[in-house]
């Protein structure tokens, strides 16, 4: 009988044995299964995986400290997925809403944000460990490569900005690049960085251009800002600091190379127009005191071993200086920010 549904109405609990019974006869359960709750955001979150590009980041640092040889075909296999990660976040215009093309952007920018720390995670290492005319050419030609990423597009649609994500990705990429050149003291290689040229793209109408071509195209974040409203002055900048992780030096590192790259774009103009936007001095408004870089140079010796090896002399220094007042008078973009106090570039190359 253990089989079979029943009731015992012998037991003092009659009452709610009766009840049993009603309920089976109208099918109606005493206990029901309560409303799914919200999926969790965990599961319903898409994360893209970078299949193998920790793993050969990994395999990349170890084989630069350890000296083996053929040491730069491990970079090379680490920059071979990078480019195939990359592809992955090519944006097809004809499968995305053209009105939220800049959402689809935005979120690719964050998405990329762990590729890029992998990848300046070697190149860093390249530089500290293996710094030789074959690393300094594997970098330029991976950053080359990178620059052919911005033309990239997919669909019969096109929106100017749907490629902006691999914009900010290389731009990300060369501001850090700097910022550690300077941290190390290491301006024979910046000078590389710098003045030699890069073929934008290798495939299709190929010329040299300037370091200005790593700048970005903002399009994007223009237009979310406009769509949400959001009171910023610079979503580039917010990108910029939120790639610090609240660190306050590291952010100050970035802005001191932000100024440094738009004084080099100054002191160059008279060759070649140059167009650099220190965008990531919104973040300097309330700083008083120059950056470490430029207070250092004021004793000769340490302007002529840094940015004297830049080109930087008495003669540009003065153009410079005009050129950073107008930036201030004219850049509403930046805020209450003095470029000639945080650049010290009256006390440049003073104290013997």
């Amino acid at each position: 009988m253990t089989g079979r549904k029943y009731f015992d109405f012998t037991k003092p609990n009659f009452p709610d044995e009766f009840e049993k019974l009603v309920r089976f006869l109208y099918g109606q359960s005493e206990y029901r299964e309560p409303a799914l709750g919200q999926v969790p955001s965990y599961v319903t979150d898409f994360k893209r995986p970078y299949f193998g590009t920790t793993t050969r980041k990994e395999l990349a640092i170890n084989a630069l400290k350890e000296e083996k040889l053929s040491v730069l075909s491990y970079c090379e296999d680490f920059f071979s997925k990078v480019y195939e990660t990359l592809d992955g976040f090519i944006i097809d215009t004809d499968k995305e809403k053209v009105d939220e093309v800049d959402e689809v952007v935005w979120n690719h920018v964050n998405d990329l944000l762990p590729l890029s720390r992998d990848c300046i995670d070697v190149l860093e290492t390249m530089i500290t460990c293996n710094k030789n005319e074959s690393t300094v050419n594997c970098i330029h030609n991976f950053l080359e490569k990178l620059l052919t990423y911005r033309e990239k597009a997919k669909g019969n649609r096109r929106v100017d900005y749907q490629s902006d994500h691999f914009h900010f990705f290389v731009y990300y990429l060369y501001m850090n690049l700097v910022k550690f050149l300077i941290t190390k003291n290491n301006f024979e290689l910046l000078k590389h960085f710098l003045h030699n040229y890069y073929v934008r793209n290798k495939y299709i109408n190929s010329k040299l251009q300037n370091f200005s071509t790593f700048y970005p195209n903002t399009r994007a974040f223009e237009v979310r800002k406009s769509k949400l409203q959001l009171n910023r002055r610079s979503l580039l900048a917010d990108l910029l600091k939120q790639g610090c992780k609240d660190d306050e030096i590291e952010m100050d590192n970035i802005m001191q190379a932000d100024l440094l790259l738009k004084m080099y774009a100054c002191k160059e103009e008279k060759n070649e127009r140059i167009f650099w936007y220190p965008v990531s001095l919104v973040y300097a408004e309330m700083r008083e005191q120059p950056f470490e870089l430029f207070v250092r140079a004021e004793s000769k010796e340490f302007f002529n071993n840094t940015l004297g090896v830049l080109g930087f002399n008495r003669e540009n220094l003065e153009n410079i200086k005009k050129q950073l007042s107008e930036l201030s008078r004219y850049s509403y973009h930046l805020g209450w920010i003095e470029p000639l106090q945080l650049s010290n570039i009256d006390n440049l190359a003073t104290k013997d």
